[in-house]
Parts: structure tokens; C-alpha cells; sequence
């Protein structure tokens, strides 16, 4: 089995926000926060921007060209009790940003 940057690093790190399914990382995010990093489904997405709005975050993997977007009606003033996420498969990637997978 070939080792992805993501297998080597995975023992250390991201346990906490580790999710088999978009639906059961929502419901964390509901009742927390977002986290910098976050795994689904083994793809780790690091987060990449955030509006002043408070309605929009988006995180991608580098690796797999996928972003996941999370949108909230304000998160500022409502928390995250109404965060809804999805997953696209395009996505474009920052230069200022290093991506752990």
C-alpha cells in the first residue's frame, strides 16, 4: 500500500476532526466550531478562506482538486447551528497557502 503525505502525518494529528461522512463532520461543526483541518472521508481539506460576511468558508485538497464549502447564514451572530457543507469536485488552489495534502 503506497503511503500518501496524508498516511505519514495521520498519526499525529487531526484525530479530532477526522469524519467518515459530510453529514456526520456537519453535525460536529454545528455543535463547535471549524477547525483548520479537516478530514472526510480520509481526504484532508485545510482551510483556505472566509468571508468578513460570516456566510462563507471554503477548505480544498490539493491532492484530489476538491474544495468543501460551508455556509452559514452568520456565523457571527448565529454560531454555527446552521452550517451546511458540500463537496465539489473543482476547485482552484492558493499559491500562499501550504496544503498538507
Amino acid at each position: 500500500m503506497e503511503k500518501t503525505p496524508f498516511k505519514i502525518i495521520d498519526k499525529y494529528a487531526f484525530d479530532e476532526h477526522r469524519f467518515k461522512t459530510i453529514e456526520e463532520a456537519q453535525a460536529w461543526i454545528r455543535k463547535n466550531t471549524m477547525p483548520d483541518y479537516i478530514v472526510i472521508d480520509d481526504i484532508l481539506y485545510t482551510m483556505e478562506e472566509y468571508d468578513m460576511g460570516g456566510q462563507d468558508t471554503s477548505y480544498y485538497n490539493k491532492r484530489t482538486g476538491k474544495t468543501l464549502s460551508v455556509k452559514n447564514k452568520d456565523r457571527y451572530k448565529f454560531g454555527f447551528g446552521d452550517s451546511e457543507l458540500s463537496i465539489d469536485e473543482i476547485g482552484c488552489y492558493r499559491n500562499d497557502i501550504d496544503y498538507t495534502d
